[in-house]
């Protein structure tokens, strides 16, 4: 678990505590032997999503650019290959999972040099900026697909929390189509 979600090993009995207090897991068997089970999974995606949105997300935050080209704006899964060092999160991996959305912001997870990122991908900083650069905090290697976006659940939660209607609808599909 610790692994899984890059977190000191230490941490992991203090998260299953609060997980038990808030009812989230529950006890159970499993071949005769006792096992931790996920409860109330929706209102801990929930729970997850917000706290995602206003505690963890603004401290993975590098910075915002813009595309030095407006072609790159309509060109924007062709800026990266697959297993590079570089996620498609929030708008960007709505569109990749759903096919149905045209992003306004371009949402980027990478470990990458900011200015190496910024060369490759033809970014210049910009405040307003429709391109956004955040750190991965997630353990990298468990992601199997080679679609470059974040897990599914970070997409939606990032979408989930938006106050546009159409992200919030792809948000949804997301969730029925990969999060459950």
């Amino acid at each position: 678990m610790a692994y899984t979600s890059s977190v000191a090993l230490g941490n992991v009995g203090n998260f299953i505590s609060e997980m038990k207090r808030d009812n989230y897991v529950i006890m159970g068997t499993r071949n005769s032997k006792p096992v931790l089970l996920l409860d109330n999974r929706t209102s801990l995606i929930n729970k997850w999503s917000d706290m995602y949105r206003t505690v963890l997300r603004p401290k993975q935050m590098v910075g915002r650019f813009r595309f030095s080209k407006k072609e790159d704006r309509t060109n924007w899964q062709e800026l990266i290959t697959p297993h590079q060092d570089i996620y498609w999160g929030g708008e960007t991996a709505g569109a990749i999972l759903t096919g149905h959305l045209v992003p306004e912001i371009y949402t980027i997870y990478s470990n990458t040099d900011r200015f190496e990122l910024m060369k490759n991908l033809r970014l210049i900083p910009d405040a307003s900026g429709e391109v956004e650069i955040l750190r991965p905090f997630w353990n990298e290697s468990t992601i199997t697909d080679t679609n470059n976006t974040v897990p599914p659940i970070l997409a939606y939660a990032e979408l989930i929390s938006s106050l546009d209607s159409r992200n919030r609808e792809i948000a949804a599909r997301i969730k029925e189509k990969y999060v459950g």
